[in-house]
């Protein structure tokens, strides 16, 4: 029996009924083989099934790198910490254009991603590069750029 919100994903070809890929891609968590076999069929083999988590480490941190110096606030205060041993947050806040909220949101998003490290000294919370993450960032990093040569190449 077809259920009801299947049914407007049905196709007739020769007075036959046929499911679409989009219903079978709803069936895709029932059963996950015939997916694959229909697929196959369908097209010649050439869709390749990539389980979840298949990532190496080193590409999961390097996209948490990325992440993190994915916003230019977040650039500028590297750029800041780079130039001083450490910096309190009241002294970050006084360098960007910034509220001081949402530099507390940059500051969490490098922190948890490991490039920057905090110290507690209250009332104040100091935060510095941390130098053994951000060596494995700029190799990473650099390593990734050396590896891909660019080979397609758009012509004006």
């Amino acid at each position: 029996m077809i259920k009801s919100r299947q049914r407007r994903f049905l196709t007739s070809r020769n007075d036959a009924i046929v499911p679409t890929l989009r219903t079978l891609r709803t069936d895709y968590f029932v059963n996950k083989n015939l997916l694959s076999y229909i697929c196959d069929i369908r097209y010649g083999g050439i869709l390749e099934h990539k389980e979840k988590n298949e990532y190496s480490a080193e590409e999961i941190k390097l996209a948490r790198f990325a992440k993190a110096l994915g916003h230019p606030a977040r650039i500028q205060i590297i750029k800041l910490l780079a130039s001083k041993d450490s910096c309190f947050c009241g002294n970050i806040v006084d360098y960007l254009p910034l509220s001081q909220s949402t530099v507390s949101q940059h500051l969490k998003e490098l922190k948890d991603s490991g490039l920057i490290k905090q110290r507690i000294e209250p009332p104040k919370i100091y935060y510095c590069i941390n130098q053994e993450n951000w060596e494995i960032a700029k190799t990473l990093i650099e390593d990734f750029i050396e590896s891909n040569n660019v080979k397609c190449v758009i012509k004006k």
